[in-house]
């Protein structure tokens, strides 16, 4: 198939799951370009009109980087790289400790700049996976909150478990959602909730997601 031909599909079946849901407003689809070209990546951006190009992995994005398009990033996150994301990307999704607030705070500080996080919540308590467990989330929050003031909170970062059984991943995705709207009461700037990716996205749309990150969907057979 051809990136042209996935899309089509991604976009049908997005159609598919508004009508049924009564959703009025298309989901944000991320552009996860990891190992992806430079000519994949902009035929996928050009047939998405305009989406966002999301890395995992602080060097490829270095590489990569083109302040012509916009960026996100959405892999885990080493302290000492988050230099080279600070200024260039629109969101960095995969925040979870404190340690890395500090150092954007300090790099903004020092370059007079403001950072947009979402805060990754590890949605199945994985031990091998990144992101805060969902009842430490009002606490990570606040504490970002009261601390920091160059960064701007503005959506949760879902990382789920491989999807084994649909039903206990729409599960998942369903106390996410909970966790997301409990969030939203009390400050309505978190408006995003990047929930549900190339394996999955279609029960995350399901469950309330409004932002989901694409990689294989939109690139198979385009893997290099």
């Amino acid at each position: 198939m051809s990136i042209e031909n996935n899309i089509i599909r991604i976009k049908q079946e997005i159609q598919r799951i508004s009508f049924s849901n009564n959703i009025l407003r298309a989901p944000s689809i991320i552009i996860a370009s990891k190992n992806q070209t430079i000519e994949n990546m902009k035929e996928a951006n050009r047939l998405l009109n305009n989406s966002v190009f999301g890395e995992n992995i602080a060097q490829e994005f270095r590489s990569k980087y083109d302040n012509a398009y916009t960026w996100d990033f959405i892999g885990r996150l080493q302290t000492n790289k988050i230099k080279y994301l600070v200024g260039k990307t629109r969101y960095i999704q995969s925040i979870d400790s404190i340690d890395q607030c500090v150092e954007i705070e300090r790099i903004c500080r020092i370059n007079n700049l403001s950072q947009k996080i979402f805060i990754e919540i590890n949605a199945g308590s994985e031990s091998n996976k990144g992101g805060i467990f969902s009842k430490e989330l009002i606490s990570f929050y606040e504490n970002i909150r009261e601390k920091f003031k160059c960064i701007k909170i503005e959506g949760l970062m879902i990382v789920a478990p491989k999807k084994s059984d649909t039903y206990k991943i729409k599960d998942i995705f369903y106390k996410a959602k909970n966790l997301f709207d409990s969030l939203n009461i009390l400050d309505k700037s978190i408006i995003h909730l990047s929930m549900g990716m190339s394996d999955d996205y279609i029960e995350a749309l399901e469950c309330g997601s409004n932002m989901i990150r694409l990689g294989k969907a939109i690139f198979q057979d385009y893997l290099g």
